[in-house]
């Protein structure tokens, strides 16, 4: 028989049949998926030396990773901030002089 025939003959049965069969093609399909993940981790395993396993797991050089960030000039900002605070405090009316 040919796919097409089958999923015919699957299409005609009661709707609980074709749910029970959708079910275990999703359970067959997730169980082949997780022991083809679990063989995938005992290779990984094995493969890391058992005498130094630490070593051979390459954690990033966090030092290096912070010279590559782009660098702001921070106390430039801060300066022309500050100056801008200053002109509007300066423009503001004072509370204790009374207004025109």
């Amino acid at each position: 028989m040919k796919l097409t025939e089958y999923l015919r003959k699957i299409q005609g049965l009661p709707l609980i049949k074709r749910k029970v069969i959708f079910w275990i093609i999703i359970i067959i399909s997730g169980l082949s998926f997780l022991f083809i993940w679990c063989l995938g981790i005992k290779q990984s395993l094995e493969s890391l030396k058992r005498e130094k396993p630490m070593e051979q797991i390459k954690f990033p050089n966090v030092n290096q990773e912070i010279k590559k960030l782009p660098q702001f000039p921070i106390d430039e900002t801060k300066k022309e901030v500050g100056d801008e605070i200053n002109k509007e405090l300066e423009n503001l009316p004072k509370e204790n002089e009374p207004s025109e």
